[in-house]
This record gives C-alpha cells, sequence and structure tokens, in this order.
C-alpha cells in the first residue's frame, strides 16, 4: 500500500531496519537506499554494511536483500540520516571513515554529541538523526 502511494506522488523513503540477538552477536538488517552505516570494530577498524537496495517506492514491485553482519564484543553499529550529511558534508562519501574523535568516543552519548556538533547552532533544512 505504501509503495503504492508513493509511486502515485512520485516520491520515495529511506529506510534502515535491523534485528539484533545480543545472545549471538548476529545483526540480519535491510537498507532500503539509506546507506549512511559504520560498523565500527573496535576504535581502530571500521566497516561499510554491503547489502543495499533501492529506496521504498523507487521502482514498483522491488525486491530489499536481506544482508547480516555479526557484532563482537567492544564493537558499535553507527546509522545517521542524510539531515546529518548536510551538518558534517565530511561524511557525504560512503567509504569515509568517522572522525578520530567519534570513532575514540568514550561512550554512545559522547560519539553523538561528536557527529551532531554543531547542529543546535544552525538552523537545519533536515532532521539530524545519530
Amino acid at each position: 500500500v505504501m509503495a503504492t502511494a508513493l509511486e502515485v506522488n512520485h516520491a520515495y523513503v529511506t529506510l534502515f531496519h535491523a534485528v539484533y540477538d545480543s545472545q549471538t552477536g548476529d545483526l540480519r538488517y535491510i537498507d532500503a537506499g539509506h546507506g549512511y552505516t559504520r560498523l565500527l570494530r573496535g576504535a581502530t577498524a571500521q566497516e561499510m554494511l554491503s547489502e543495499r537496495s533501492a529506496p521504498i517506492g523507487m521502482f514498483p514491485d522491488s525486491k530489499f536483500a536481506v544482508g547480516s553482519a555479526h557484532l563482537d564484543r567492544g564493537d558499535t553499529l553507527v546509522v545517521f540520516s542524510d539531515g546529518l550529511i548536510d551538518l558534517r558534508p565530511d561524511l557525504a562519501t560512503k567509504d569515509v571513515p568517522l572522525p578520530y574523535d567519534a570513532r575514540h568516543a568514550a561512550d554512545i552519548q559522547d560519539l553523538v554529541d561528536i557527529l551532531a556538533q554543531g547542529a543546535k547552532s544552525r538552523e537545519l533544512m533536515d532532521d539530524v538523526t545519530v
């Protein structure tokens, strides 16, 4: 129903949806045109999630690829909206690593604060979600 409404209105929606099993560390996800994710492996390495599909409503009868990853203790999945790209153009290229200070943040709130620095002092045209 939603895809039809989007198609009629020539609109689309991006989505990142994941299910994480904290017992096994397994992550299953669908990335429908979102693409702004980083999997931090501790504080030293990061990966991009490889499975991607077109946004919802972009093409009729789209199929969505289900990706999987494994998170070990100390790994962090970071997902952010394109509004952060307006604030941080340095992250626009999907293969650009997160800044050093964000990768070495003391905790999740610190990571969010580092990435969204400046959001409170600027007028933004889009949401900034991390």
